[in-house]
């Protein structure tokens, strides 16, 4: 009986050892790989964020840090499922209704969109005051800092 349980947890704990690490801890902490995670620059002069802070940088209603600092908002190119996601649960829009707010507000007011990256966690690593998102699967630790999390919604 001993003995079935401890070849039980040694084959357990070989399983752990085997598989790749993130995808185990995110299991083990009820982390999802789909949350979103706001990364920002080492350089921004906060730690945390809200969504309303968070959705007034992306729609450029806001341009800089509370601490000071331009801030630059980094979007994921246009139809990855990332940016859907953040579009959607972060700014509370469509595809559709993103690209008619950015029209509006070209025409009123002469501001363009943040600039779009296929990698958002490195381009925000690169820009100094910059914000951006990427799935909780795609961050790297040291990186760039965590400002808030937003969990993935099923």
């Amino acid at each position: 009986m001993k003995t079935n349980r401890f070849l039980s947890l040694l084959l357990l704990l070989w399983a752990l050892i085997s598989l790749p690490g993130q995808i185990v801890l995110a299991e083990m902490s009820g982390e999802d790989p789909k949350d979103i995670l706001i990364v920002a620059n080492r350089g921004v002069s906060v730690d945390e964020i809200s969504l309303k802070q968070l959705k007034s940088i992306f729609l450029k209603t806001r341009a800089s840090w509370k601490g000071g600092g331009k801030a630059v908002p980094i979007h994921a190119r246009v139809g990855t499922e990332i940016r859907d996601d953040f579009v959607t649960q972060v700014l509370g829009l469509d595809h559709i209704g993103e690209q008619a707010y950015w029209q509006e507000v070209m025409v009123k007011a002469a501001v363009k969109p943040p600039p779009a990256f296929s990698n958002p966690l490195k381009a925000v690593f690169n820009l100094r005051g910059s914000v951006g998102y990427v799935y909780r699967a795609d961050y790297r630790p040291g990186v760039v800092k965590i400002l808030l999390v937003v969990p993935h919604s099923k």
